[in-house]
């Protein structure tokens, strides 16, 4: 008989939900200690008791918020816009970061920069349609096809 929680399907294997739930419960007790700490805290002060055990409260209740934000920080987070390499410990540059829009605008460059305005020209050697960029070039307006090649159109291709 096949299991399903929060839509994962178990395949009599309950080790993996069993661990996700521990880590969740772990998380949880720390937020629940903090607030708990923190009520004290506050009926403490309502009922007019000493301030200084108070304080002691406060303190022990930063340093719970601290350490359940530190473990928390003990994981290595995706990095946003791109991929973290684990063998050089930085994150390559996403599809839409400055610097990849970049470099593709600069091969878009230098493919243009083989055809001719007027004679027809075929694809360079080692290009194909699939890997060179051909489509969105055509489709955009710089290249036209002509008869077994294409000419570049007048329209003006800027890097930025």
């Amino acid at each position: 008989m096949t299991k399903h929680v929060n839509g994962k399907h178990l395949n009599g294997n309950p080790y993996g939900i069993h661990r996700r739930l521990r880590r969740l419960l772990e998380y949880h007790q720390g937020i629940v200690d903090a607030l708990s700490t923190t009520i004290a805290v506050l009926e403490e002060e309502s009922e007019g008791r000493k301030r200084g055990h108070s304080a002691d409260l406060l303190a022990s209740a930063i340093q719970l918020d601290a350490e359940r934000v530190a473990r928390r920080r003990g994981r290595p987070r995706k990095a946003r816009g791109g991929s973290y390499d684990r063998t050089t410990g930085k994150v390559k540059p996403g599809y839409s970061s400055k610097s990849s829009i970049a470099a593709r605008r600069e091969r878009s460059m230098k493919f243009l920069a083989h055809f001719d305005r007027t004679e027809p020209r075929p694809m360079p050697p080692g290009a194909t349609a699939q890997n060179s960029g051909l489509g969105p070039l055509v489709n955009s307006g710089y290249l036209r096809k002509k008869g077994e090649g294409y000419i570049r159109t007048a329209k003006e291709y800027s890097l930025a």
